[in-house]
């Protein structure tokens, strides 16, 4: 049977700048000058995992204002370690592994540039790491898979053998897979069935133990996917960039196709053109790229079955010390747009906001200032000024007339500098009383099956593609990129309801990933500023998918191995279907509740008063009955049906947990949670708070009650995660060790947090909570809760001070 596909969300488009009116350039040789001298600052000695603030000074002979340019000259290998506030004097990073870091300073005092200063971080590990390849992906048939940890490292400066333990976390179910050598530095894991393997390693250095390294490891059923691999790079301006994924690969050694493309969003500096990427459909591509900064590429292998997982591949240029064509000249233009709700080019309501701004960009990364702006022409009679958009922010090159107050053109001219080089531009925005020309959107695009057979129709539409003028608009199909060898076309079609040009239709005739474009134009010849990119593959043969249970969840999204102890009306009981697919295709799931018992419902049970919280709960006790149909876009699933038996609250058994949302307020909802409850965090998930605190902090409410019997409370425990500091452990307001809550009774417990009112050093800027208890009488009924509560900097509000000592 079919049924109706989900909406895929397909991906915005990367902006296209459209031109107000431009003006020319001139620019002015370079002076000699004396060069500023930057400091970056001491060497420092850290330890693994710290966030390390660089603080950089200098000074300028020629009395000018100082700006700071950072890079990050060399890091560990295997290192993600990137800069964060390059451009600012206390720039910050993570050192992610044991190891040397060092960081190049540079400082610009608005007449010329230092030599670079360098810093050197060691980072330390004071803990052992485990370190070992995370991801695998083999073909069913592959019976042993050799592990390393080998490369794990003990803490700095000690000796003396690591130990390893290996542990198979998670399996496809049915499968007796297991660990062999499991406390060995290369261990074996023993496969059997199709499917995911989720196993950590933790390696221990005299009683201290590592944090996992978590370790996946697919196994597919005939091909398996191909892995692209690629290294992030750094050059230097005027050289080009030779990008390298020939060390990607196939387990099934079949020969590989390349595709490289600039991501949508910060693919180059901003402003600056996009370089043309020579040899994008193949292992070792180019670009020579036109100014010092960032570049972000996306790198993806197919195999002819399966396509792999799409790597962000970074090209960081940076500033030689000298080079031909030094203190090369400003490039790009004024341009002038509305305002909020506007989204004009050139134009503006009279009455309404014009903004103008320097979209342009310094070859050298030197930031560029203004200079002069003025307001060159006005209508006649008009009281317009021009002042800065966000005074403070930064921005000068940001400059705004609040209010067109008469129709007519408005012109403004800027002159902005790098520091040597200056560059004029003008624009002009027309004030116009109506009939102004708002930006259309392509908004997104999406195919109706992500994955078809080869020589069957591939569909793509455009649903929300829209003009804010209400003006007609035409659709601008393009099949960006297709598989090696196709001859396959894209061809626009009517969509019958809109009975406009929303669908675009294509015959894959060769397997492979097709990506398709969209914009739009307007019938006044204004297009869209970003386009719309979605993707499909084609596939020689399907494999369909298979379902293999339903899966209840707990309270953070994680897969419960077996179904929660007595499931009760009015409780949140998250539940999911578990479907394998053998080709690794986009999964289609539609559920109906095709029986329930008389006045029973699953949905939003509060407007009918049966249950306190607008969370998806089941109002009366009884069978549900529910009805999954599963795609993969070629082929449907048989019907698979699954029942849900909800008890009576008269025949609870053991303690009711109810959660309380929004405590004591006008809001206040409330709702059942099963047993047991389990809701554990990644790092820093939580609450932020502006200033410090001044007293514990109620996290979360939770009310208990016995239902059938006297039941005692034991194993109460608070823990501190990261730190196990006394003064920051948790605890529970209105539960204590022993405590019994006779029959009938309810009990109001919180989770407090401690005192947070200071920050033990600059890196950690955030603690953790857990609070775990259970009942005795029933083993099922235990409860664990996590939550971080992080500070927030920089916003205005009391500043953070350090911890004293003693605490």
């Amino acid at each position: 049977m079919k049924f109706s596909l989900r909406n895929l969300a397909a991906g915005l488009g990367a902006a296209l700048f459209l031109a107000a009116c431009g003006g020319g350039g001139d620019s002015s040789p370079p002076a000699e000058t004396s060069l500023p001298i930057a400091d970056a600052g001491s060497n420092q000695t850290v330890n693994m995992g710290d966030t390390v603030t660089l603080r950089g000074s200098g000074n300028s002979p020629n009395q000018g204002s100082l700006s700071y340019k950072w890079t990050l000259a060399g890091k560990p290998t295997s290192s993600t370690a990137t800069l964060s506030g390059d451009s600012t004097q206390a720039p910050s990073f993570t050192a992610d592994l044991p190891g040397t870091y060092t960081a190049d300073l540079i400082v610009h005092d608005g007449t010329a540039s230092s030599k670079p200063s360098r810093v050197v971080i060691t980072a330390n590990n004071t803990e052992p790491v485990a370190i070992t390849q995370t991801q695998y992906s083999v073909r069913l048939g592959t019976a042993t898979l050799g592990l390393d940890g080998t490369a794990s490292l003990a803490p700095t400066g000690s000796s003396g053998a690591l130990s390893y333990l290996w542990t198979l976390l998670e399996k496809p179910e049915g499968s007796a897979g297991n660990i062999s050598d499991y406390t060995s530095g290369n261990a074996t894991l023993h496969l059997d069935i199709a499917g995911s393997y989720i196993l950590q390693l933790v390696v221990s250095h005299n009683g201290k133990d590592s944090q996992p390294a978590r370790v996946e490891v697919t196994v597919s059923s005939g091909n398996a996917p191909p892995v692209a691999v690629a290294e992030d790079i750094t050059i230097k301006l005027g050289e080009t960039a030779r990008l390298d994924g020939s060390a990607s690969y196939d387990p099934d050694q079949q020969p590989l196709q390349y595709r490289w493309r600039f991501a949508q969003y910060g693919a180059a500096p901003a402003y600056s053109p996009l370089p043309e990427l020579a040899n994008a459909n193949s292992a070792r591509p180019s670009f020579t790229p036109a100014a010092v900064g960032d570049y972000l590429l996306e790198f993806f292998v197919y195999d002819g079955n399966w396509q792999s997982a799409i790597q962000k591949v970074k090209v960081t240029v940076v500033k030689p010390d000298s080079f031909p064509g030094k203190n090369l000249p400003l490039a790009g233009k004024l341009v002038g747009t509305g305002y909020y709700p506007s989204s004009s080019v050139g134009e503006q309501e009279v009455g309404g906001r014009a903004n103008f701004m320097f979209e342009g960009y310094d070859p050298e990364g030197e930031p560029i200032q203004l200079i002069k702006a003025e307001l060159i022409a006005i209508p006649q009679g008009s009281t317009a000024t021009l002042v800065e958009a966000l005074p403070g922010s930064g921005m000068p090159t940001y400059q705004k007339i609040q209010k067109l107050d008469l129709a007519g053109d408005y012109t403004v001219r800027m002159t902005v500098s790098d520091g040597v080089n200056e560059l004029v531009s003008t624009a002009t925005v027309t004030a116009k009383i109506g009939g102004i020309n708002n930006t259309p959107s392509a908004g997104t695009i999406k195919p109706i099956a992500a994955s078809v057979l080869v020589n069957e129709p591939m569909l793509f539409l455009a649903s929300s593609a829209s003009d804010p003028d209400g003006d007609p608009f035409s659709f601008h199909w393009s099949l960006f990129d297709k598989p090696d060898g196709s001859q396959a076309a894209l061809v626009a079609e009517i969509e019958p309801e809109s009975r406009e040009y929303r669908r675009a239709r294509l015959i894959p005739d060769v397997p492979g990933v097709y990506t398709v474009r969209l914009e739009v134009e307007d019938d006044r010849g204004m297009r869209s500023s970003s386009y719309a990119q979605t993707q499909a593959i084609a596939k020689l043969v399907n494999n369909p998918p298979e379902i293999r249970r339903i899966a209840y969840r707990t309270q953070h999204t994680q897969l419960r191995d077996t179904t929660p102890y007595q499931l009760l009306p009015c409780m949140i009981i998250p539940f999911t279907p578990v479907v394998i697919d053998p080709d690794g295709d986009t999964i289609y799931t539609h559920r109906t509740l095709i029986s329930k018992p008389e006045g029973g419902n699953h949905g939003n049970n509060r407007n009918s008063g049966l249950c306190k919280t607008s969370s998806e709960t089941f109002s009366v006790p009884g069978e549900y009955v529910f009805r999954y149909q599963i795609s993969d876009g070629i082929a449907d699933l048989p019907d698979y049906d699954f029942t849900i038996a909800i008890d009576s609250l008269s025949n609870a058994r053991g303690i009711v947990l109810e959660d309380i949302f929004s405590p004591g307020s006008a809001s206040e909802q409330s709702a059942l949670q099963p047993w047991p409850y389990v809701r554990q965090v990644p790092e820093n998930y939580g609450g932020g708070s502006s200033q410090p605190g001044t007293a514990p902090m109620a996290e979360k409410t939770f009310r208990l009650t016995a239902m059938n019997g006297n039941y005692t409370i034991v194993d109460v425990r608070g823990e501190h995660l990261n730190g196990n500091i006394s003064r920051l452990t948790p605890y529970f307001d209105g539960l204590t060790e022993g405590q019994v809550i006779p029959q009938g009774s309810t009990v109001e417990v919180k989770l407090m947090s401690p005192l947070f009112n200071c920050l033990r050093n600059d890196e950690t800027l955030y603690e953790g909570f857990r609070w775990t208890f259970r009942v005795k009488e029933i083993p099922e009924q235990t409860f664990v809760y996590e939550h971080w509560r992080s500070a927030i900097l920089n916003n205005g509000a009391t500043p953070w001070p350090q911890c004293a000592p003693e605490q």
